[in-house]
């Protein structure tokens, strides 16, 4: 569950597969890192449901040998951050 601090509202959220479409609304000015470079790795990202807006992401390398998962980068819009963040 999302939750707009400025309106009160809440919202239902989706962790779903980032796709290759999405890399172009991925810039490193909003999400803090070059996503581009995790392209080999999986990463998922953090919507409201039913709209494409991204709130975060995270990228991770499944580690099979070791039988553990690897959390990469995770991190969430730049304007969801702070005291004056959006979303919470």
């Amino acid at each position: 569950m999302a939750f707009e601090v400025a309106t009160n509202q809440s919202y239902l959220i989706e962790i779903t597969p980032v796709v290759t479409s999405d890399f172009k609304n991925l810039p490193a000015g909003r999400y803090f890192f070059n996503w581009d470079e995790e392209a080999t790795f999986e990463i998922f990202k953090l919507t409201i449901k039913g709209k494409d807006d991204i709130l975060g992401l995270i990228s991770f390398e499944r580690i099979s040998k070791e039988m553990r998962i690897h959390v990469r980068l995770l991190t969430a819009s730049v304007e969801n951050v702070g005291a004056a963040k959006i979303e919470d």
